[in-house]
């Protein structure tokens, strides 16, 4: 947001420079589209569309606009449209690479490292970046900046790209100075100055569903995402880009969240928010753009803070302020690292009240004193406070997660904020971490890199390391960092007395302490303690200090599973502990990357369901052992003929036959539905999808990536189908396109029935999913295999290894999970049998994705 603002403050300079030069006017007056402050606002780069020190490969680029979009478009493989043909060329691990290159400068970067020539004509496929129309929209902008032509990247929907359907797209808008007019163009489509009919911006859909002039289900992406959470998504979105700054498809407003957790819904505030922002964006003058500045900076819920993959966009500014390759070794005392530790997280950003921080004390020791005087700890100290305390305010972590949240906390007892001699009765009652949050808080006001570590202490109970909470503090004249526990006010103490979570997890597996000695006595201790820690621990230094009652998916083993954590996991574990010993760039970036990719040590999780008893100290977690009855149908063994033949309608080219054989396997009947995944989320503490406002239990449950499918199948002690047993399973010993024979119905299934298959009639088309077990099953006594919804299976999606014949599982390796089968809104060859779809990356959710399971 900061890069936003000081990208608007340049742009206000300008305004109030022409407007002094000109009519004297201020910037509160009102200015039209083609006001000069506005085209100069749309000539800078951003910090996503700043090429940096490759600006010099623009110099000898087409003048012609058709000329330079095709150029561009050439650069790239859009990963879902273009790459299956490619497959063979690019290796797995490329097949989605907008992570890689979020910006225009990293873009170059790519292009540069496969043809030192740079953006280049008849550039070979193997040469190309695996990236999205977003890719193609900040590259031309970018070029165009160069130019001096003012041009802004949008988002909204496209309704040439799948007919009857507005798939969620990126294009700009570029000034035509001989019209005075801003023009669509879509490099990625290669179309230029097209009608202002076939996009509808962000705004412009939000407004069209406010006044049910829509069907939101028609608006997203087919199987990954549609209705109120992308129309919510690609609004935000595009309200950045007006504002200047083109986020990364996997970063997004907290606003996405509430849409997520609480049924398709949005409280009054919000939406009266969006509404107003919607009719300003009508006009992108300079009046209009700074009202929608201050609107943004006054919600935090439309403001990109939260990310897909956690604190992405915080790791890559430490490579754009460095200005250096990823691979690049960074030591722990490089300025990038220690600006990177200067920055307010979610948890340690004080918002508005930052300003009780300006007269606190300057001496460590007095301010961590200071602190320690605002709370009461509910173990350690309360019982001598009971009396005065309230005993429903004994323990308020879960009330007072922020340092935000805390300080409005201090304020309610006493206006005055950071208090000497607080009253205990107006004191908080919490604990280290909530301390050491404050401290990082304000040493991070006043420039002072700090971060939150989690670990055990030696000192606070003898003969036990106490699970504790404290920070790390950059020493500028020593140049290192040290030790500061700001509950106990100790500064600067010995690294003997702190076991950091990593360097305890190492101990352990080598066999080198008591694990029972650590953790707090009584309530818990052992592997559940020093597992608890490393997953927090990591978040921490990653730049999020999650609270006390979240937690990782891994934990769930210690709970469960008798202590037997899977060996992918300990190797995981193993590799996280030794790169946490030097936190540098080049290290920082490689825990990131480890994060990103294994939900499993992902803060993703929550403790819902406790019992604390403030008396004896004691914490109980609850689970549920209800789980849900699934019916399944034996599957006999047999061979078939995988894939489709060549004449078949509608085939791609993924499909080749080959001969598979099959063991006998067991399949649930239906796709897993509400009702049965609910019963997990609330057994497990998982959070609950977005259903859609007129979903109900027996109904497919959507939105759930392939983590959570995987995660359900497994609670359930099965697994999901490999590709190969759900396409014997659909067929049932049929070698048709469809289980029903060559046609396929909307008596016999539900898809879009008004775009049949070849000859076959038109039939009808719901436009919605319907609940399981609608229609007659196939001859192995499976329902739903056609259409309705897409099912995850276990494979990775790549080329077929016709020679893996028995019981084949896919490639080891990749970057997207197959699903099959097809969806609601689909037309009737992509339900065929053999329809493979192309794969989807297994951490994405959408309205049109479930599953179903397998047991052996």
């Amino acid at each position: 947001m900061r890069k936003t603002i000081f990208i608007f403050m340049i742009s206000i300079l300008t305004v109030t420079g022409c407007s002094s030069q000109h009519n004297q006017k201020k910037l509160s007056n009102k200015l039209n589209d083609v006001d000069v402050s506005i085209l100069d606002f749309y000539r800078q780069y951003s910090s996503f569309t700043d090429p940096g020190e490759y600006e010099y490969l623009y110099k000898n680029l087409p003048d012609s606009l058709p000329k330079l979009c095709r150029l561009i478009k050439s650069q790239f493989i859009h990963p879902y449209a273009e790459l299956p043909k490619y497959s063979e060329l690019i290796p797995r691990e490329r097949w989605d690479e907008s992570l890689k290159y979020p910006t225009v400068k990293s873009i170059l970067e790519g292009l540069l490292s496969y043809d030192s020539s740079g953006i280049v004509n008849d550039r070979k496929p193997e040469d190309r970046l695996i990236l999205i129309c977003r890719h193609n929209a900040i590259l031309l902008a970018s070029i165009l900046k160069y130019r001096g032509i003012p041009a802004r990247v949008r988002g909204g929907y496209a309704t040439y790209i799948i007919p009857n359907f507005h798939t969620s797209h990126a294009i700009c808008e570029v000034w035509n100075e001989n019209d005075k007019r801003w023009m669509l163009v879509d490099p990625s489509m290669d179309m230029i100055d097209f009608s202002r009919e076939k996009f509808d911006f962000g705004n412009e859909s939000w407004l069209k569903m406010q006044k049910e002039e829509i069907d939101p289900n028609l608006y997203g992406i087919p199987g990954r995402g549609t209705g109120l959470v992308s129309i919510v998504a690609i609004f935000c979105t595009d309200l950045a880009m007006v504002l200047g700054t083109e986020y990364t498809i996997y970063q997004y407003a907290p606003i996405l969240d509430y849409v997520f957790q609480n049924n398709n819904q949005l409280t009054s505030k919000h939406i009266e928010t969006l509404n107003r922002i919607s009719e300003l964006m009508k006009s992108i003058d300079a009046d209009n753009i700074t009202k929608l500045q201050e609107i943004y900076d006054d919600n935090p819920q439309i403001q990109f803070t939260e990310s897909f993959y956690p604190n992405e966009t915080k790791i890559d500014s430490i490579v754009q302020q460095n200005q250096e390759k990823r691979s690049s070794k960074l030591n722990d005392s490089d300025s990038s690292i220690l600006d990177f530790y200067r920055q307010y997280s979610s948890f340690t950003d004080p918002g508005e009240y930052e300003y009780l921080y300006k007269n606190l004390p300057d001496s460590l020791p007095e301010l961590c004193s200071l602190i320690k005087s605002q709370f009461i700890h509910p173990y350690a100290e309360l019982p001598r406070y009971r009396e005065l305390i309230p005993k429903e305010r004994w323990n308020e972590a879960l009330k007072y997660p922020t340092v935000k949240s805390v300080l409005e906390g201090l304020i309610s007892y006493d206006s005055s904020g950071i208090v000497k001699n607080r009253k205990p009765e107006n004191r908080l009652v919490l604990g280290c971490r909530h301390n050491a949050i404050l401290l990082a808080s304000i040493l991070k006001y006043r420039g002072i890199p700090a971060r939150v570590r989690i670990g055990h202490v030696t000192y606070l109970k003898p003969g036990f390391h106490l699970s504790h909470t404290i920070c790390e503090v950059w020493n500028k004249s020593d140049r290192r960092w040290m030790l500061v526990d700001p509950s106990t006010a100790m500064v600067d103490f010995s690294r003997e007395k702190f076991d950091f979570s990593n360097d305890l997890w190492l101990k352990m597996k080598n066999g080198e302490i008591d694990p029972n000695q650590y953790g707090i006595p009584g309530r818990y201790s052992g592997l559940v303690s020093i597992l608890g820690k490393v997953c927090p621990d990591l978040a921490s230094i990653l730049g999020t200090e999650y609270p006390v009652n979240q937690y990782a998916p891994i934990l769930d083993y210690a709970f469960d599973d008798d202590n037997q954590i899977p060996d992918e996991h300990i190797k995981t574990l193993n590799r996280i502990s030794e790169l946490m010993k030097s936190i540098d760039a080049d290290n920082l970036l490689k825990l990131q990357d480890i994060y990103n990719n294994t939900p499993e040590i992902q803060i993703t999780k929550t403790f819902d369901r406790v019992t604390k008893n403030a008396e004896n100290n004691t914490i109980t977690k609850k689970k549920s052992k209800k789980k849900p009855t699934i019916e399944f149908v034996d599957i006999p063994a047999g061979t078939f003929i995988m894939g489709s033949p060549e004449e078949e309608e509608g085939r791609v080219d993924d499909e080749i036959q080959h001969e598979v054989t099959l063991s006998t396997f067991k399949m649930s009947k239906y796709p897993v539905t509400i009702e049965q995944y609910n019963i997990f989320c609330d057994a497990t503490g998982r959070k609950k999808p977005w259903y859609g406002r007129n979903s109900h239990g027996k109904m497919p449950v959507s939105q759930v990536s392939w983590y959570d499918a995987k995660a359900f199948a497994e609670w359930m002690g099965c697994r999901l189908p490999t590709e190969a047993e759900w396409e014997y399973a659909a067929r049932a010993n049929t070698n048709t396109p469809f289980y029903t024979g060559d046609c396929l119905t909307s008596e016999q299934a539900n898809f879009n029935g008004k775009k049949p298959y070849t000859d076959c009639g038109k039939s009808e088309n719901r436009k919605k999913p319907l609940a399981v077990g609608n229609f007659s099953p196939n001859a192995f006594g499976l329902f739903d295999m056609h259409g309705n919804i897409w099912e995850w299976t276990n494979d990775w999606y790549g080329e077929y290894d016709i020679d893996d014949k028995l019981n084949p599982k896919g490639p080891e390796t990749g970057t997207r999970k197959v699903d099959r089968g097809g969806g609601f809104y689909d037309p009737a060859w992509r339900c065929r049998s053999a329809c493979r779809g192309g794969g989807t990356p297994p951490g994405n959710r959408g309205q049109g994705l479930s599953f179903r399971l397998v047991k052996d």
